[in-house]
């Protein structure tokens, strides 16, 4: 939520070496922007982020850079967003703010996964729910006469079929 992203920020802010007196004030400053998503920006919030905008403040510039790795998750075709990334990777890895350039850098080590996320869009979460129910599975059989019955099973928990039994069984 908000709160975490201004902790995000002034965190930033002091990594970028601001003093603690600056800090405060920035906080008052990004109080309201933080609040949501840009795309959901009152407008008075907005007008805030312009004049921090105009200040030139790293803080400012940082918080631009987040703003603009937002708008490429809701890209849908895997070149444009390809090309949308290694743009604002340039513009990250160029910003002499070091706490950005390690995101920047933390993204090109999982380039082609984030890429690939653009076509599927399966996260990790997913990923990690279906690791649970096969695992949750597998301890509940206690092993299984061979590893084609394992598969069986675990599609069969794993899928979304609904297996009713006729009323004539209940």
């Amino acid at each position: 939520g908000g709160c975490q992203g201004r902790a995000l920020l002034l965190s930033l802010a002091l990594q970028l070496g601001t003093n603690a007196g600056r800090v405060r004030e920035l906080n008052a400053y990004f109080k309201d922007c933080f609040k949501s998503r840009s795309t959901a920006l009152t407008v008075k919030q907005n007008d805030k982020l312009e004049s921090l905008s105009k200040m030139n403040l790293k803080t400012a510039r940082a918080y631009r850079i987040k703003l603009s790795l937002q708008e490429f998750w809701t890209i849908e075709d895997p070149d444009a967003a390809e090309a949308y990334l290694k743009r604002w990777y340039f513009w990250a890895t160029h910003s002499r703010l070091e706490p950005i350039k390690e995101v920047a850098y933390t993204i090109k080590r999982h380039w082609d996964g984030i890429i690939r996320y653009i076509t599927s869009r399966v996260n990790n979460g997913i990923l990690e729910g279906i690791n649970s129910l096969i695992q949750a599975t597998k301890r509940k059989a206690r092993g299984y006469r061979n590893t084609k019955n394992l598969i069986t099973i675990i599609y069969l928990t794993c899928s979304k079929l609904k297996m009713d039994l006729p009323k004539a069984f209940l």
